[in-house]
């Protein structure tokens, strides 16, 4: 079996795309701004880095689950539907 089934592969103690959306992002601010816009991105990229590390930590699926919450809720809605699920599904 695969160590990534019980064990997900972590970059600097986050996952994979959490971690590239505060990289993308901090380096936007750090590539166009200025001075003090730079140091923001720079001190913005430790921050986010040390609270999605801190999330992985706590549960190491963190992300992965929040991530198929959101894709889920239109199959299951929070109310009780007959059959069960919403009218048109979007699994396209």
């Amino acid at each position: 079996m695969y160590r990534s089934l019980w064990k997900p592969i972590m970059f600097m103690r986050c996952e994979r795309i959490p971690f590239l959306a505060v990289a993308l992002s901090s380096g936007l601010l750090v590539m166009e701004g200025g001075l003090w816009v730079k140091v923001g991105g720079i001190v913005y990229f430790a921050v986010a880095i040390a609270l999605v590390g801190l999330a992985n930590s706590k549960d190491s699926f963190f992300f992965q689950i929040i991530f198929r919450y959101v894709r889920y809720q239109d199959y299951y809605p929070s109310c009780a539907l007959f059959p069960g699920r919403a009218e048109r599904p979007h699994n396209f």
